[in-house]
């Protein structure tokens, strides 16, 4: 190919000015609140970004706000880390989980595949996420181990005990971003159908079980007895 025909497929290639003014950037809330809610799971994380992609397809993050946007994210990504002794992440390690999700922002949200996924598939993949993510801090002596709030105010982001499922999904409490609350609602109307119907788990996933959703609720359950009791239809034990 000569280099006339590669420069006119070059321009061709680029956005039209229409395009562009169409884009919608990712918002540092959207970044926080994708590194909060993974809960350090990269498949977990991948799929929330594919499914802010599904609710807003003119979502992206060019390669030259990504910088700005994780210098402006990363003290906030630290409150979220909590306690230093329980995640040994120097500020730079940080950094770096931070750099690594802005990467699969912007796989996820600048080059979409042919054939998206139908948000009933991102939910299939996000529920069972979610659960497992909850039980890996929750089966821990001390659960997440916050350090202590003394404020004497309720902080969900601090509450050693939180389950994601429990506290944004079945009680519905916001977690300050439409599209996340979204995504919490459906994780939790995923649960309850496959709770109360015939079919526990999809096919294609056999890790997480209605034992594993069963024991999340009771964690949580015991351990804010101020709260409304989740008394979820699980069905019994075989």
């Amino acid at each position: 190919m000569d280099a006339t025909k590669q420069t006119e497929q070059f321009y061709h290639s680029l956005p039209d000015a229409q395009e562009v003014a169409q884009r919608r950037l990712l918002t540092r809330q959207e970044l926080l609140a994708s590194f909060q809610f993974s809960q350090g799971g990269i498949s977990l994380q991948h799929f929330i970004f594919i499914y802010l992609k599904n609710l807003h397809p003119e979502l992206s993050l060019p390669s030259a706000d990504s910088w700005a946007l994780e210098d402006s994210s990363l003290k906030a990504a630290e409150l979220i880390v909590n306690d230093t002794t329980r995640h040994p992440l120097v500020k730079e390690n940080v950094r770096g989980a931070l750099n690594s999700e802005l990467g699969t922002a912007k796989d996820e949200l600048n080059y979409p595949p042919a054939n998206p996924y139908l948000r009933e598939e991102l939910v299939n993949e996000i529920a069972p996420a979610v659960v497992k993510r909850d039980l890996k801090f929750l089966d821990r002596p001390g659960g997440r181990a916050y350090v202590v709030d003394t404020t004497g105010h309720y902080n969900p982001y601090k509450d050693s005990w939180r389950s994601d499922l429990c506290y944004f999904g079945f009680l519905g409490n916001t977690t300050g971003l439409d599209d996340f609350d979204q995504m919490f609602a459906e994780v939790a109307a995923y649960w309850r159908e496959r709770l109360n119907g015939p079919s526990l788990v999809p096919e294609e996933n056999d890790e997480i079980t209605a034992d594993d959703v069963r024991r999340v609720v009771a964690i949580f359950n015991e351990n804010h007895t101020n709260m409304p009791d989740l008394l979820v239809e699980l069905p019994p034990r075989k």
